[in-house]
């Protein structure tokens, strides 16, 4: 929340921000129907019939530097099939996912599972951090000479977001040691933090926004 109303070159600046998000959202747009487009062409190539082809934004198999796709195709006898996929951003390849690659994987790497420990950690101590201290400073940017301020309830839908988000990296991190029957709990609960957290993440800001604007 920014202490104080915005002033008129505040929202001066907020304008120019919505106008210039305008052609990037355009260009976003065009970019998601080009690699949608390429899965098209990947299963055109293989003689089979794409039917649909839906983009699954924050999909777990999509990587890092790629966009995921679920697909139902029909086979050249005419069955339909279901299959998951997807794209490079860097070079449009298209990459189909095994039908036995879950959510969370049992065979996690050393340095995956620390590198999972360690964001949870840094996670679980950004919220502690922030309930101490009773609000989140952001420094000052160059259209923002003094630093933003973040308290209430932005912040605590902040923090809320930021524990789920821990809490989904630590069930990936002690997946592999899960017994037998307990696959799907982990699963569930693990899938159910990360979509509760980013609605969190978005919702924060979206009540920064509106508690900002008046």
């Amino acid at each position: 929340m920014i202490r104080g109303s915005m002033s008129a070159e505040e929202r001066q600046a907020l304008l120019l921000m919505v106008a210039a998000a305008g052609p990037i959202v355009v260009l976003l747009i065009l970019w998601l129907l080009l690699m949608r487009e390429q899965v098209k062409k990947s299963l055109r190539a293989s003689g089979l019939t794409p039917t649909q082809v839906r983009w699954r934004p924050f999909a777990y198999w999509a990587g890092v530097y790629s966009t995921a796709f679920r697909v139902i195709y029909l086979d050249p006898l005419g069955l339909g099939h279901r299959a998951r996929c997807r794209v490079s951003r860097l070079d449009l390849r298209v990459k189909w996912i095994e039908e036995d690659v879950a959510y969370l994987s049992k065979d996690l790497p050393f340095i995956g599972r620390f590198v999972y420990l360690a964001l949870a950690v840094l996670l679980v101590v950004f919220g502690l951090h922030s309930v101490v201290a009773g609000k989140l400073v952001l420094p000052p940017t160059l259209r923002h000479p003094g630093p933003l301020v973040i308290h209430g309830k932005p912040l605590a839908l902040l923090v809320a977001a930021a524990l789920c988000g821990a809490a989904n990296l630590l069930m990936a991190s002690a997946y592999g040691y899960t017994g037998r029957g307990r696959e799907r709990v982990y699963t569930f609960l693990a899938r159910g933090f990360s979509a509760i957290g980013w609605c969190l993440f978005l919702v924060s800001f979206l009540v920064y926004a509106i508690q900002g604007a008046h």
